[in-house]
């Protein structure tokens, strides 16, 4: 068995999560036909100074972390990655899906009943070619292909606050942009053109924020930026201009705040970053001193947390999943070879969770 679950722990300055495995870290999109496949691995040399101060709500020390999350996991020795779900202390590991295709990218329902990801055919995650957004149902397991096309890459799904849309990614009819489409697979269309990769809603539903190599579409920049536009389309900006890489961004469930990964360099790698949500008061709240890159941040319910995945910058890879009381800086590991970890919401049923 490549993953299992491990003791949660408390941990300040090294993070010694203990008997991991080797690390994994997907390919940030699927290349259209013919182009040069992008790696989320890149270079830079920008640095966010931390500035400012979290909210009171996060500096009051809080209990501890409930609900569940999902994360894209091994659980057998195959290059195939599997949806999984397991609480936040890192108790009750549970796999959705199995098979042969790699999934990954998993967004919740508002409901906490289903869940919407990545698929893709192939088993290497570093293969180019298509695939398709899915939603699995808790409970019954069951599978519904969004997308279902044997060309086009289609990636990072986000679930609208209010339920009736889903957000992604597509490479589709020489047209990539970000998509808007209805949980049952109808009203597909096209919302923004160009780079807009891994989406988040705003809680209200109002606004997108989003990591792009720039506009107008064509252009491009040497790293990504976080991106915001509004729910229909318009009002267009920028959140950060930086020389390193910043992507993969998480609205706080308040709104107040956006979490995104900051690239500072390959010889020292990326941080987490907590923004107002117009992008000031800076604050880097991942320890400098762990000896891990951390990227794809997701915020727990009640803003006191966060969530990351996590890898070795040198040495023996000992990533995994972790999730930090934003109260004292402390984090816990609580699975091993796990990327991108989402949060249930907190309006999820208790009978959301599956029976077995």
């Amino acid at each position: 068995m490549v993953v299992r679950q491990v003791e949660p722990r408390a941990a300040t300055g090294v993070v010694t999560p203990g008997m991991f495995c080797s690390h994994w870290r997907f390919v940030r999109g699927l290349a259209a036909p013919g182009a040069a496949l992008i790696l989320i691995f890149a270079s830079g040399c920008g640095t966010v100074q931390p500035s400012g101060r979290l909210p009171a709500s996060a500096q009051e020390p809080g209990r501890r972390p409930e609900g569940r999350l999902a994360i894209a996991c091994h659980l057998e020795a195959t290059a195939a990655s599997d949806i999984c779900t397991l609480n936040a202390d890192g108790s009750d590991l549970r796999r959705l899906t199995s098979g042969p295709r790699n999934e990954y990218d998993a967004d919740w329902s508002p409901d906490g009943r289903q869940l919407v990801f990545r698929s893709a055919p192939s088993a290497d995650p570093a293969s180019s070619g298509p695939s398709d957004i899915v939603v699995v149902d808790v409970e019954t397991k069951l599978l519904r292909n969004l997308t279902n096309h044997p060309e086009w890459g289609n990636w990072s799904p986000a679930w609208s606050p209010d339920g009736k849309w889903i957000a992604f990614y597509s490479d589709r009819d020489q047209q990539p942009g970000l998509y808007l489409i209805r949980p049952d697979g109808t009203d597909m269309h096209l919302l923004l053109e160009g780079d807009a990769e891994y989406p988040s809603w705003s809680p209200d539903g109002d606004a997108l924020v989003f990591m792009s190599l720039g506009f107008p579409p064509g252009s491009s920049s040497s790293a990504f930026d976080v991106w915001l536009v509004n729910a229909d389309g318009t009002n267009l900006r920028r959140l950060t201009e930086s020389d390193g890489e910043d992507g993969w961004p998480a609205y706080s469930a308040d709104g107040k705040q956006i979490a995104y990964t900051h690239d500072r360099g390959s010889t020292i790698g990326y941080e987490i970053v907590v923004v107002d949500r117009t992008g000031g008061n800076p604050v880097v709240v991942t320890p400098d001193n762990d000896g891990l890159s951390h990227d794809y941040p997701a915020w727990s319910r009640d803003g006191r947390y966060l969530a990351w995945s996590g890898y070795a910058q040198s040495g023996p890879d000992r990533g995994g999943v972790f999730v930090m009381n934003l109260a004292n800086n402390t984090q816990q590991a609580i699975a091993s070879d796990g990327v991108g970890p989402a949060w249930q919401p907190s309006s999820a049923k208790r009978d959301a969770t599956p029976s077995s």
